[in-house]
């Protein structure tokens, strides 16, 4: 995949894939840039021609006129325009005296019907993308309360076998967090793991090394019989944060240093917690409750009605009438397209949203997070064996 902002120093995806793991195991010394782990994913190409003000034709390329949704009508309007502009220059057809009556009898409702059902369909799409902002921000702040404690532990004596312990625990807790985040992309998206993206798959690989082989293979396997794995996820998500607030290596006082502080940390990591369970809720919701089909059967058919009769009440114009009609309907046409897709935000169409590139984003993130631990000591590299 590109990268989004192509150029002289941008990685490609040959680098990427050969670059060293995104979220290294402790006591390995490579390091990634930040903007190459999020250049791996590469899910913002398609935004990436009008989000410039320098050139608006670029993103003339969003319009797929390939997809059945538009060229199947497109066909119908054009051959009928067509068809009513040969007949009235050979034979004298008679052209349709009501069309500022059709104009408005049916042109008002389903402009209305149009803007209502964009708007709406843009609301879904912008509480998806919301969502998914909660998502990245208790992330970070779980995993950096979480490298805050161990910090704090370490600090407050705690060494050796603990220290690596609490080490652990928070290298573990970044784990969950990335593969909420990741599995929850693969529910929302429908994936197929075996035609995973090279950044899908380091995704995966970095789980593999934060949580160990074993948990990651239990999570897959969920997977394959249909479990809701996020939702497992996020359970183990908050026994890894409570044990890793709890006790400095399962003994004694707790590694915020005070009990106050401890307490401050449970409520902490409690709420943004929650938070994530209101993630997963409202993703499942808006992928099961689409917009009432009534409403759409009334739309598409005023908008069918409408082109119809379009050839009709602009068929005085003669030849401009095939460029009118056909101009008009990939306008209308465009919006309900535009509107289906923003409806469920979480698919593969030019306007959905790149959670491939949130998933990087986060990755890249936490690890920058974990990098403020110290080095550990040897024989720290290896991840826990049972997750």
């Amino acid at each position: 995949m590109r990268a989004l902002n192509e150029g002289p120093t941008s990685p490609t995806s040959t680098e990427i894939r050969g670059a060293a793991p995104l979220l290294r195991g402790a006591g390995e010394s490579e390091d990634i840039p930040l903007q190459q782990r999020r250049c791996a994913a590469g899910s913002l190409d398609k935004w990436s021609g009008h989000a410039t003000a320098r050139h608006w034709l670029p993103g003339l390329s969003l319009i797929r006129l390939s997809r059945p949704f538009l060229y199947q009508p497109l066909a119908c309007v054009t051959v009928l325009s067509l068809l009513v502009t040969f007949l009235g220059a050979e034979y004298g057809y008679a052209t349709l005296d009501v069309a500022a009556d059709i104009s408005l009898g049916v042109g008002t409702p389903l402009a209305l019907l149009l803007a209502f059902r964009l708007n709406i369909s843009y609301t879904r799409w912008l509480e998806g993308r919301t969502l998914w902002g909660k998502l990245v921000e208790s992330s970070r702040s779980i995993v950096s309360t979480a490298v805050s404690a161990t910090l704090a532990a370490q600090s407050d004596g705690c060494g050796g076998e603990e220290a690596r312990a609490t080490q652990e625990r928070a290298r573990e807790v970044a784990g969950w967090c990335v593969a909420f985040a990741y599995y929850l992309r693969g529910r929302l998206h429908d994936d197929d793991p075996a035609e995973a993206t090279p950044a899908v798959q380091q995704l995966r690989d970095a789980l593999e090394r934060l949580l160990g082989a074993r948990a990651v293979d239990e999570l897959e396997a969920a997977r394959a019989a249909g479990r809701n794995v996020p939702l497992r996820v996020l359970c183990r998500l908050r026994g890894s944060a409570s044990r890793l607030l709890r006790g400095c290596g399962g003994g004694g006082a707790g590694p915020a240093g005070s009990a106050s502080a401890l307490l401050a940390s449970e409520l902490l990591v409690g709420a943004r917690d929650e938070e994530l369970f209101g993630t997963l809720s409202g993703c499942e919701r808006l992928t099961s409750t689409p917009t009432p089909p009534g409403y759409v059967a009334i739309l598409r058919s005023a908008l069918l009605a409408f082109l119809a009769l379009l050839p009709f009440i602009v068929a005085e114009l003669g030849l401009v009438e095939v460029p009118v009609c056909l101009l008009t309907s990939l306008i209308l046409l465009g919006i309900e397209d535009v509107a289906v897709q923003l409806e469920v935000p979480f698919g593969d169409d030019e306007n959905d949203l790149p959670l491939a590139h949130y998933c990087v984003a986060l990755e890249a993130d936490l690890a920058e997070l974990l990098d403020l631990l110290p080095a550990p000591d040897d024989g720290l590299a290896e991840p826990p064996k049972n997750a």
